[in-house]
């Protein structure tokens, strides 16, 4: 699986940044997003490429053909845990960052915005400001979500295998 490029640092004081410096790093970000929305919609259908044969496998009687829908099926739930793992770690990262910038952008409207508001009005524009770097962590967790149920599938693929070859031996023996 190819990797996902690293967020460049931001470099944007976010509790000095006027609405202006905010649009023009939210065009920024979007512009990742959208790279990283269409990486992750290749990889899922990657995901589904690999996984959707060995349905077909299964339905085989030959032994041989499903001990090694089995043993591909290990093999691409170990991927796919690694992966979790992998963009665990980005989601991660992701949230510390939008944290940091959620309250870099909340002291700017407490202290720097000119402007007397509501706490309410406060959390409503640092939203709007930060909706970019919220989609991230967002588009990480849809993925992360395919993965886990990619996980259970090849799980319950290998528990239909077990089935299957118990099914098997049964009738050879009866």
């Amino acid at each position: 699986m190819s990797e996902i490029q690293p967020a460049k640092k931001n470099t944007l004081d976010l509790k000095r940044a006027d609405r202006q410096a905010i649009l023009n790093m939210n065009a920024t970000v979007n512009a990742r997003n959208e790279k990283l929305d269409v990486f992750f919609t290749n990889q899922r259908e990657l995901w589904t490429a690999l996984l959707t044969p060995l349905f077909h496998q299964i339905g085989t009687r030959e032994p041989k053909v499903i001990m090694e829908a089995q043993s591909e099926s290990l093999a691409i739930r170990s991927r796919i845990q690694s992966d979790i793992s992998k963009y665990s770690s980005e989601l991660s990262k992701a949230y510390v960052s939008f944290n940091n910038a959620f309250g870099d952008r909340m002291e700017y409207y407490m202290t720097g915005f000119g402007v007397k508001t509501a706490s309410s009005e406060k959390v409503k524009m640092v939203d709007r400001d930060l909706a970019e770097a919220k989609r991230k962590t967002e588009l990480l967790e849809i993925h992360i979500d395919f993965l886990r149920e990619s996980r259970k599938i090849c799980d319950n693929l290998g528990f239909s295998i077990k089935n299957i070859v118990s099914i098997i031996s049964y009738l050879e023996v009866n």
